[in-house]
């Protein structure tokens, strides 16, 4: 009986440890990315005065490494005539190109004219696929120049801290909220 028992618990202990070995390596590399987006982050063009409306966002960004791919959730609170979201390259405090659509609205094109009204609730969830990411070039303040072109090359911009995620609305087009992925 004393070796049934023995053999039983070095056969659950062996299991679990190849679980613990097998499992990471089976679902990938997981991380995740976070930006906290506000009026008081964004970055006005030249010559554009923007108007706080009061809103403000949060985006999530979980990495798969497994399937190379981005799942994505975007909450705002108060936000009024949603047009479109993106990831831009930029350092803080800098306007960057887009690199990968998030969402619209339907404002562009004239489906929902007036944009759309979120308050308190995720205004998009979505997959980044490789197809997904617009190749850019970015030099960072440090001369480091970064090429990206595909969800690895993105992955090495955010971490380094040169992405953002921005949300934009009828009455800010140019951006209401910001933050820092």
């Amino acid at each position: 009986m004393r070796q049934r028992v023995r053999f039983f618990l070095s056969s659950l202990v062996s299991g679990l440890l190849c679980l613990l070995v097998v499992v990471p390596v089976a679902m990938g590399r997981a991380e995740t990315f976070r930006a906290d987006m506000t009026f008081a982050e964004e970055v006005a063009p030249a010559g554009v005065v923007l108007v706080d409306q009061g809103s403000s966002g949060k985006a999530f960004f979980h990495y798969n490494q497994a399937i190379q791919e981005i799942r994505f959730d975007l909450f705002l609170s108060q936000g009024q005539g949603l047009t479109q979201a993106h990831i831009h390259l930029g350092a803080d405090g800098q306007r960057g190109a887009v690199v990968v659509f998030l969402a619209a609205s339907g404002y562009i094109g004239g489906s929902n004219p007036g944009g759309l009204d979120v308050d308190k609730g995720r205004w998009a969830r979505a997959i980044i696929t490789q197809g997904s990411v617009i190749p850019q070039t970015f030099t960072a303040p440090d001369g480091t120049i970064f090429v990206v072109q595909d969800i690895p090359s993105l992955l090495a911009a955010c971490r380094a801290g040169f992405c953002y995620a921005e949300y934009h609305t009828v009455v800010n087009p140019s951006g209401e909220g910001r933050g820092q992925l």
